[in-house]
């Protein structure tokens, strides 16, 4: 069976490390993500797709517990989703269609995730980890 990346969508090839096979990432990935976390992160944008539910994932979401009014409500963000608390940077589209950066924070509660500013995922095209502020030289600001 093929797997694909959950960040890139490329498939994933060759032997996986526990990482890989946790966060389902191609090695590429993987290694942008222990830059970020040594601190050497580089602003990557992360492309958002939102779908309907299909009915086998409408089924399942009952069966879990969901009223088929929470059911109706609902819609899948595919791609890497950013983690709970994390500060961000989104790309919007307006209704002009021109497209435009905001920041906001991602929650997550469970399986569920929002932003904090309460805009919908619907609306966002991508996002990226917002950046730390510029320190200048020897890291203090000027």
């Amino acid at each position: 069976m093929e797997e694909k990346c959950e960040r890139c969508g490329k498939q994933i090839k060759g032997e996986k490390s526990q990482t890989m096979e946790v966060f389902g990432i191609c090695r590429e990935c993987l290694g942008e993500l222990e830059e970020f976390m040594n601190g050497a992160a580089v602003l990557k944008w992360n492309p958002i797709k939102v779908r309907e539910i299909t009915d086998e994932e409408r089924a399942e979401l009952i069966d879990m517990g969901y009223t088929q009014e929470q059911v109706e409500e609902l819609t899948m963000v595919e791609g890497f989703t950013p983690e709970d608390g994390q500060e961000i940077l989104i790309t919007c589209k307006a209704s002009s269609g021109r497209l435009f950066v905001e920041y906001d924070e991602a929650v997550r509660d469970g399986d569920d995730n929002w932003l904090a500013s309460g805009r919908d995922w619907e609306d966002v095209t991508a996002w990226a980890a917002k950046p730390e502020p510029y320190q200048g030289e020897g890291g203090t600001e000027e």
